[in-house]
């Protein structure tokens, strides 16, 4: 006959076991979990990954509409607009802003300012500071976040679709076009050709590039070809001539895919013999490093331009 006591050893040994089992098979699943996580933080391949918030591919349609920002945010007031051909608006009781925007697939997106009206002192420096530094938006829900080159977030927007509440200056503007139309200018982002790598952002931003092969117009061009240059800014600007016309406009880079996006700004239009630095920057989508020159390249993935750097 067997001791009681031996047989309730016995089976409290078997319960112990049994939980010991199950309580390592729940640390293996949540260490399995962690270490999936953290690849996942990891990689980066296949789409644009700066290093605040996580941003995937994301069809600029979504950025269309009127905005609000947060009542804590310093764009208290303001109401942002983004229309669906490429119009951009910023407005409070007092101020209307204009400018344009452009999109991308890979959730890119750079904006120009042209021009503002009403009493506006100071508002570029202070309230939208922060335009020329916009790279990258996603989407939260009903939400738009804007961010800055490194992922960080520079301002959340709420829909705005109650006009009753718009600031006077967007009710009376032409700029605010009908909203529900589709974005019809998103870029596609293709892949580099195998002989480019991406440019490192401190690598585009250090002195600034010559043209050795970028598309002219004219006659002349031997002093256009001496004078024209680019340069690019670390907060998304960039700035140059085409041997006789100032150029400007705004830039945003992908530095793990040579993903681009560029938009032209206000320039002069003097006629003389020149080389085509805004247009050749709009109309490439991609941007890498060959032998040391930067090469731009178009959507189907031929050469736009190449410039070398200026010491």
């Amino acid at each position: 006959m067997v001791d009681e006591s031996v047989r309730d050893q016995g089976r409290s040994r078997r319960v112990f076991l049994k939980n010991a089992s199950l309580l390592v098979l729940v640390v293996t699943v949540v260490a399995l979990g962690v270490v999936a996580f953290v690849a996942a933080q990891d990689d980066v391949s296949g789409s644009a990954s700066p290093g605040g918030v996580s941003v995937a591919p994301e069809n600029p349609d979504r950025l269309v509409g009127t905005w609000w920002p947060p009542e804590s945010s310093s764009l208290d007031g303001w109401l942002v607009a983004f229309g669906p051909t490429g119009e951009l608006g910023a407005f409070d009781e007092d101020c209307a802003v204009e400018g344009e925007w452009r999109g991308s697939t890979a959730a890119m997106v750079t904006v120009v300012i042209s021009g503002a009206g009403g009493r506006c002192d100071g508002v570029l420096d202070q309230s939208l500071d922060w335009f020329p530094s916009l790279q990258w938006f996603t989407v939260d829900h009903e939400s738009v976040l804007l961010l800055d080159k490194n992922g960080d977030l520079i301002v959340r927007l709420e829909p705005a679709n109650d006009e009753a509440s718009w600031p006077a200056s967007a009710a009376d503007s032409s700029l605010i076009g009908d909203m529900d139309e589709t974005y019809r200018s998103a870029v596609e982002p293709i892949d580099l050709p195998e002989e480019a790598q991406p440019p490192e952002r401190s690598e585009l931003t250090a002195g600034q590039w010559r043209p050795i092969n970028v598309p002219a117009t004219g006659d002349d061009l031997s002093s256009s070809a001496k004078e024209s240059f680019v340069r690019f800014d670390d907060r998304g600007f960039y700035e140059g001539s085409d041997g006789c016309n100032g150029q400007f406009g705004s830039w945003a880079l992908d530095p793990h895919t040579g993903h681009w996006l560029a938009m032209s700004g206000v320039t002069t239009l003097m006629g003389c013999a020149n080389i085509d630095i805004n247009g050749v920057l709009y109309r490439s989508i991609a941007v890498g490093v060959v032998d040391g020159e930067l090469v731009f390249f178009d959507h189907k993935g031929a050469e736009t331009a190449r410039f070398e750097h200026e010491n």
